[in-house]
């Protein structure tokens, strides 16, 4: 959810580079959160990047519950 939520905050197209969070923008797209073009694994291959293209409607409403969950923790501790 961190990674969606960065997303959030960036300008899309957006180019990730890391191993990890390539892995990452997978899951959301799996998951139905993100559009993204990702890399075709190929031993030959060094260029290795995903180009995430939008967040779904699926993945602003999971960001609202995200940001929600958040400000409550965040006035749980306040207390």
């Amino acid at each position: 959810m961190h990674l969606l939520h960065i997303l959030g905050l960036s300008a899309l197209p957006l180019c990730v580079t890391e191993l990890a969070d390539i892995e990452r923008v997978a899951r959301l797209q799996t998951a139905g959160l993100v559009t993204a073009t990702l890399p075709k694994w190929r031993d030959s291959c060094r260029a290795v990047w995903a180009t995430v293209h939008s967040i779904t409607p699926r993945g602003y409403r999971a960001l609202g519950r995200f940001k929600l969950a958040e400000a409550a923790n965040a006035s749980s501790l306040e207390a």
